[in-house]
């Protein structure tokens, strides 16, 4: 397994950020549709499962940091 990981962080103000991220996982094992508990391929062809399992991941956050007094 091994994902690499992206984050841009863009800060407004002291308590305000705003946060962007990208990854891209790579798994050591092939995804097939027994793998979830499946009986059948559901209309896939057998040599669509052959390559490993990956995905990508693109996320959106925004940061708000209370003050504590």
């Amino acid at each position: 397994y091994t994902e690499p990981y992206f984050s841009l962080v863009l800060i407004s103000d002291e308590q305000t950020a705003f946060k962007f991220n990208f990854a891209y996982a790579f798994y050591g094992f092939s995804f097939s549709p027994y793998t979830l508990g499946l009986e059948s391929s559901s209309g896939y062809a057998v040599n669509d499962f052959r390559g490993n399992t990956t995905y990508l991941s693109v996320g959106f956050s925004y940061i708000h940091y209370f003050r504590m007094r």
